[in-house]
């Protein structure tokens, strides 16, 4: 949170820890699950993985923060995707609230009613929604008034210049301004120096994440950097 300066929220990140390979990125091994529907069995293991994770934490009383995880437009499009992650939230025992599902602005215009469709009913769940990468997927504005969402994120590209390139704070200017006009939260993404945070703090920008703050670390590492901070 850039006015309090306290950690609100994680983001559960997908790696593969290959036994020869060694460690491979998520753009190499996730549009190859979307493309053969592995998404679907794959995306729920990371959000059961992450939601109990949230569990313990909560239970031990060291983070009651939300767990952001992202969702593929495979996911969204599968007719029980609903129906399995709300059946696995309960199973756990975390309150929708505290989770918020991350779609990406492309997938989303892509499949814009659909995707309002879908989204309403997981918002009237209780779920957190927030629109990822936002900025590179040409949304009109005339769906993005009616979409069921909480929260705007920045795509790094127009944070990563900042404050220097004038075109980047226009637009980030211009993309706080919609969310602050449209009543949503609006989040940062990829911060890395204190400079880009300073101008995000003086243009009302609500939250930010990214290397400034902390890099990808491990489930332990996490813990002893929230017992430090």
């Amino acid at each position: 949170d850039l006015e309090s300066q306290r950690i609100i929220g994680v983001e559960a990140l997908a790696r593969w820890l290959h036994p020869k390979k060694g460690l491979i990125p998520p753009y190499e091994f996730i549009p190859r699950a979307e493309e053969n529907r592995l998404m679907i069995p794959l995306g729920e293991v990371i959000f059961k993985k992450a939601v109990m994770q949230l569990k313990q934490w909560q239970d031990a009383g060291i983070f009651q923060g939300k767990m952001a995880i992202n969702v593929s437009g495979v996911q969204l499009s599968e007719p029980y995707f609903i129906t399995r992650l709300e059946s696995i939230r309960q199973d756990i025992g975390v309150d929708a609230s505290m989770i918020e599902l991350e779609v990406t602005e492309s997938f989303i215009m892509t499949n814009a009613k659909e995707s309002i469709e879908t989204l309403q009913k997981l918002k009237n769940l209780g779920f957190t929604i927030s629109i990822d990468d936002f900025g590179t997927g040409y949304s009109s504005l005339s769906y993005l008034k009616m979409l069921p969402i909480h929260k705007l994120k920045i795509d790094r590209s127009f944070v990563q210049d900042l404050p220097d390139d004038k075109d980047d704070k226009a637009i980030v200017r211009a993309i706080i301004a919609l969310a602050k006009n449209l009543e949503l939260e609006v989040l940062a993404e990829g911060v890395e120096t204190k400079a880009q945070e300073a101008f995000l703090i003086e243009n009302w920008c609500d939250s930010a994440q990214g290397y400034l703050f902390s890099k990808p670390m491990s489930r332990e590492d996490f813990e002893l950097f929230l017992r430090k901070n």
